[in-house]
């Protein structure tokens, strides 16, 4: 005669426990895994800081130079250029600081900031920026961090404040 029962697991106080020790040496490990992410990655941003340094301090003298006998238009135009040549797109830095250094000093356009939003319509402003960006497939995020630096520029350039 076979038991009923005896194919049944043994009930849940009767299975053994985990080793406490076993659960803190896994939460151990696992803060050291994140800490060694962590480490990476703010190694990786003090690198990628050291290596841009040079770079952005060019782009700021280029534009300068580029400025001197450009209009508000020619600064964005030479900006998309170069974003559209970088291979990291997504990560406009130079470019921006291309953008911000030339229109800051370029002649200005009075129709440069006809069709830019006001920064506080947020309806427009996504519209126009999606407008503004559809030409430039795979870069949309850098064309819409340059064209969100123009819809401050025009905004301080109404204010008076540029």
């Amino acid at each position: 005669m076979t038991d009923p029962l005896g194919s049944l697991p043994p009930p849940i106080d009767a299975r053994p426990r985990r080793s406490p020790r076993k659960l803190l040496r896994r939460i151990g490990f696992l803060i050291l895994c994140i800490l060694a992410v962590l480490g990476l990655l703010s190694a990786a941003i003090v690198v990628w800081a050291v290596r841009s340094g040079p770079e952005i301090e060019r782009a700021q003298e280029e534009a300068r130079a580029f400025s001197a006998s450009a209009t508000d238009d020619a600064c964005l135009s030479k900006a998309i250029s170069k974003l559209e040549s970088r291979w990291l797109s997504w990560l406009p830095t130079v470019e921006v600081t291309f953008l911000s250094t030339c229109l800051a000093a370029s002649t200005r356009t009075p129709e440069f900031c006809s069709t830019v939003p006001a920064l506080g319509d947020d309806n427009q402003s996504a519209t126009w920026l999606n407008d503004s960006c559809t030409p430039f497939k795979g870069d949309e995020i850098g064309c819409q961090q340059l064209m969100s630096l123009v819809q401050v520029h025009c905004s301080e350039r109404e204010s008076g404040a540029a």
